[in-house]
């Protein structure tokens, strides 16, 4: 499992030329990518037949199930005392 927290002057770079890095390791299975401007993991999963799913979690009410590692990943415990610009 790889957790990559996205810089904004990085972000392009680590969603396009880091995420196909991460997906050419084979033994990766999980990725989430952890915005930093809100509350919004994107989450990658290797399927059995080789190809990637994607799923976005978004909301501090979200829940991120992690069945590789035996755990969840309530987006509440991870953004704890952030706060964020409401547009």
């Amino acid at each position: 499992m790889v957790i990559e927290v996205l810089s904004p002057s990085t972000t392009r770079y680590d969603r396009v030329e880091k995420l196909a890095e991460y997906q050419a390791h084979e033994a990766i299975r999980v990725i989430l990518l952890v915005n930093t401007e809100a509350p919004v993991v994107s989450v990658w999963r290797r399927l059995e037949d080789g190809r990637w799913n994607t799923e976005i979690a978004e909301s501090l009410g979200a829940v991120i199930p992690l069945p590789e590692i035996e755990a969840e990943l309530p987006l509440a415990e991870l953004y704890l005392d952030l706060s964020f610009d409401q547009a």
